[in-house]
């Protein structure tokens, strides 16, 4: 490689090394890729148990990135229907094919051990590739995929923590307002397979009782509830909607639904499952939860702060329910100025 060469691909590198969020950092690594290597194609998947999801892509017409990509043909993949993904997936190692007369190299994306995620790449069959380029630069995604997860998420659960929260929120809220700005609607993959337009919604969640579980049987069983909690929260909830550890037994998911009975659905299904769940030597362990459409606000404390005057209210009415803030607020039973609160906000 030209001096010149080598020059951009070290201005590459400190781009890669900019980053500070998932989504950003995945974007700079697959244009970096397509930047060095003659790829035609670059798909980058996440993997979610027997799903991978496309998560960015980048061709002639330019990079594309975010939850639109799911409901394209190529968005949501089984893995058990990929016989190359499978073979990654089962060898932890780059697995090579042909298709069209184009070389096809997937690669698996490892975190922690596991497998995480796919990258895809198409190049012609006369063209050298690059592979030691593309270990390289996977080298240097995968190491700083481990830092933004670990900085990212909460040590005991596995979950977002309350840091992210606060930054993710903001972004989600700035987004609001610019749709909003530009006249634009959104559109969000159906829980039952169609597209329709979409809010996000906001959900705080409280496990019931949760102290005396503590003062019961003892921390390292309160601990054990708070993992199994979480893992019915991911198994659950989709891999689209966002779950965060906000403090002690206190979660929140942030998920986009198509309207208020989309979002009640969802909690309602979680709600049960948790009630249904057999947590050992603790038994039965029930949830409290109060969500608000994040459409209405500008201001994450304010959005907190209402989707917990609603957890309240379900609290003070016989726990292990769902309540709904703008619901409550019509029907009169809770007042704007609802003081009262289990959640501790600062």
């Amino acid at each position: 490689m030209a001096d010149i060469e080598h020059e951009d691909l070290l201005k590459s590198v400190a781009e890669i090394t900019e980053q500070r969020d998932l989504a950003s950092l995945e974007v700079s690594v697959v244009e970096a890729l397509f930047e060095f290597v003659p790829a035609t194609e670059i798909k980058l998947y996440k993997v979610h148990g027997q799903e991978a999801r496309l998560a960015v892509r980048v061709d002639e017409n330019g990079v594309e990135a975010g939850g639109s990509l799911i409901r394209s043909p190529d968005g949501v993949l089984s893995l058990p229907d990929s016989a190359e993904f499978m073979d990654c997936l089962e060898k932890q190692a780059m697995v090579a094919g042909e298709t069209e007369g184009l070389n096809r190299f997937i690669y698996p994306i490892m975190a922690e051990g596991r497998v995480v995620g796919i990258l895809s790449l198409l190049c012609p069959a006369n063209r050298d590739c690059n592979q030691w380029l593309i270990s390289g630069l996977l080298r240097i995604y995968q190491n700083f995929l481990s830092i933004i997860n670990e900085n990212e998420r909460d040590k005991l659960t596995g979950l977002l923590n309350r840091k992210t929260f606060d930054d993710k929120i903001s972004k989600i809220l700035q987004a609001n307002a610019d749709r909003d700005a530009s006249g634009k609607t959104s559109v969000v993959e159906h829980r039952h397979g169609r597209d329709e337009k979409t809010s996000n919604w906001l959900a705080l969640l409280d496990i019931d009782h949760f102290k005396r579980i503590n003062d019961t049987f003892g921390h390292l069983y309160g601990d054990e509830v708070l993992l199994l909690f979480s893992r019915i929260m991911k198994e659950t909830f989709r891999s689209s909607d966002l779950l965060f550890r906000y403090g002690g037994e206190e979660f929140i998911v942030v998920l986009p639904a198509e309207g208020i009975g989309g979002a009640w659905t969802a909690l309602e299904r979680f709600r049960e499952a948790v009630e249904s769940f057999n947590f050992p030597q603790v038994g039965q362990v029930t949830v409290s939860i109060g969500f608000v459409d994040m459409g209405n606000q500008c201001i994450p404390a304010t959005l907190v702060g209402h989707a917990d005057q609603a957890l309240y209210f379900a609290k003070q009415n016989g726990r292990n329910r769902v309540c709904m803030y703008d619901f409550l607020i019509i029907t009169g039973e809770l007042g704007r100025e609802s003081a009262g609160s289990d959640v501790e906000l600062f």
